[in-house]
């Protein structure tokens, strides 16, 4: 079921005991409007992926990739853009068999020639040495709307699987997460039980508005489905693909790891409150 929220834009999760954040500001991150490569900073590294493209920490101010001030932003953010391959970014998380509410902060825009492609940008749980596919995960996938004009709006999609293992991919949690505009900023939420290999829940936020959405899963599983032995994940990744051009930005990326039972309703995702970060 998919349930319509009207929350203020600073977000904040009762009850969850933080694991680890990711905000790229001073003194951990160094950023420039031109943009510094995340590469070395606070853990992250170059992909494993051969030939990609890394993601830089860039300010708020002046940035290169167009982007606006995220409302619950401090002084920085991270970017990717597309180039001749994808640019993507990755950090060590040691998830165990819990249950963890991760979330974080994106804004999607386009400085190629359109038509645009897909994939515009993903996040998902990954691997440091094990490949795609052989581990659990799920697959936050973000696209333009329609290609040939990327300003007109974006849409959010899970690649997840049913409880036999069989892929389900695109799947949409409900109309709003059709209907995202660009270059605007939102907060994503996914719950995963590791325990039981499923993602139980999802919410978003829009953080210039405050109004959002969750969405209840009942037969959402990571690799394997319902009986899965794959190893679990141990980084988070962040992407941007499809064409030259296809810009991402991500911030307050947070991985809480959460007392079970555990969705974002117990949670309070309905009783979010003011916390609206002050900017430095």
């Amino acid at each position: 079921m998919v349930k319509t929220l009207s929350v203020v834009a600073g977000v904040a999760i009762a009850a969850a005991a933080q694991a680890q954040n990711f905000n790229f500001e001073l003194p951990n991150y160094n950023g420039s409007a031109a943009g510094v490569t995340i590469v070395g900073q606070n853990g992250w590294t170059a992909s494993p992926v051969a030939g990609s493209l890394n993601h830089n920490v860039h300010t708020y101010a002046g940035n290169s990739l167009g982007l606006v001030q995220n409302p619950v932003g401090g002084n920085q953010f991270m970017g990717g853009v597309s180039g001749a391959a994808a640019a993507r970014a990755q950090v060590g998380v040691p998830f165990n068999a819990s249950t963890y509410v991760i979330s974080y902060d994106t804004a999607f825009a386009f400085g190629g020639t359109p038509p645009a492609t897909a994939n515009l940008a993903s996040f998902s749980l990954n691997h440091n040495t094990l490949g795609a596919g052989t581990f659990q995960g799920f697959i936050n996938l973000f696209n333009f709307t329609t290609p040939a004009t990327p300003a007109s709006g974006l849409k959010s999609e899970f690649n997840v699987f049913d409880a036999a293992g069989v892929a389900i991919n695109n799947a949409s949690p409900g109309a709003f997460w059709t209907n995202l505009q660009y270059n605007h900023w939102y907060r994503s939420f996914v719950t995963v039980d590791f325990s039981t290999h499923q993602v139980t829940n999802v919410a978003i936020i829009d953080l210039h508005t405050g109004q959002g959405a969750s969405a209840a899963q009942t037969g959402w599983y990571l690799n394997g489905g319902a009986a899965s032995t794959m190893p679990l994940p141990d980084a988070i990744r962040a992407f941007a693909g499809g064409n030259a051009g296809n810009t991402s930005g991500w911030d307050n990326i947070d991985i809480n790891l959460v007392p079970a039972p555990a969705t974002l309703g117990l949670l309070g995702l309905g009783g979010l409150f003011a916390a609206r970060r002050r900017r430095a």
